[in-house]
């Protein structure tokens, strides 16, 4: 899917990127009014479907826009538990189907508005590409949220002279959050040397990562991966070292977990 994240506000922001593969809409300038709270007079808000979300989970439609060619929805995810950071969640649309199940084409959309420094709020939008479909639609989401891990880390040794493109199989189970993550194989990807992309996998909930070595200062780092997460799905998570590469062997601790939230996060609408 197309960034939905631009924070750049702090560094736990930041890390939260990482472990989502995704970014925020640009802020809006102080004093501004909120398109998505203006659009919400258009049509009647929809509530968010009752879940048994242990962080107060809830996703809601706010309102939506004509366009020549089809319409776009606007919505917002909200939590209440601050083990999830601010930008720390996200909504994301699976499929729509209208009244008589066919489904229906869509894209992602400017949600035209972004949440308050600290707020714990992520707005979204979606634009259907068709004109003909029985209503009401049913909007299918899935949730994804970032959370703290307790530190679970394995170890990899690319060797003395590891070559761009040179792939290492790994095969650890690393235990995070009393969950296990199996990392699967290494790959030194990019364009320089140095830059590490693991292959990960999980039994349970977890569908990302961010890694990190903490005896050694990062160059960079990053996830991979995008679309709508699906549990049990390969992953991957990228750490970069500074030249030059310091010799292994390496360990790598896993900070922050994507993982997708229970919960029926399907919303009904009528035009």
């Amino acid at each position: 899917m197309k960034s939905l994240l631009k924070a750049t506000s702090t560094a736990a922001s930041l890390l939260v990127m990482l472990v989502l593969g995704a970014c925020t809409p640009s802020a809006l300038p102080s004093g501004s009014t909120s398109p998505t709270a203006a659009r919400a007079t258009e049509a009647k808000p929809v509530p968010a479907a009752e879940s048994a979300s242990p962080y107060g989970i809830t996703n809601s439609l706010d309102g939506s826009e004509d366009l020549p060619d089809g319409r776009v929805l606007y919505g917002h995810i909200s939590w209440m538990d601050p083990v999830i950071p601010p930008y720390g969640a996200l909504a994301l649309l699976a499929g729509v189907r209208d009244a008589s199940g066919k489904e229906l084409l869509f894209g992602d959309a400017d949600a035209g508005s972004s949440p308050a420094p600290g707020e714990l709020r992520q707005y979204w939008a979606y634009r259907l590409n068709e004109t003909e479909y029985a209503a009401p639609l049913t909007l299918s989401f899935v949730v994804q949220a970032s959370i703290p891990a307790d530190g679970g880390s394995f170890v990899f040794d690319p060797g003395p002279e590891p070559q761009l493109g040179q792939v290492w199989d790994i095969r650890q189970d690393v235990v995070v959050n009393k969950q296990t993550v199996h990392v699967l194989s290494a790959e030194q990807a990019g364009i320089e040397p140095g830059y590490f992309l693991f292959t990960m996998q999980s039994d349970s909930n977890i569908v990302g990562a961010a890694i990190t070595d903490l005896a050694h200062p990062p160059s960079g780092g990053g996830g991979g991966g995008g679309g709508v997460p699906v549990a049990g799905a390969p992953f991957r998570s990228g750490f970069g070292y500074q030249a030059p590469l310091p010799p292994g062997p390496y360990r790598l601790t896993l900070t922050n977990v994507a993982v997708l939230v229970p919960g029926d996060w399907a919303l009904k609408w009528t035009p």
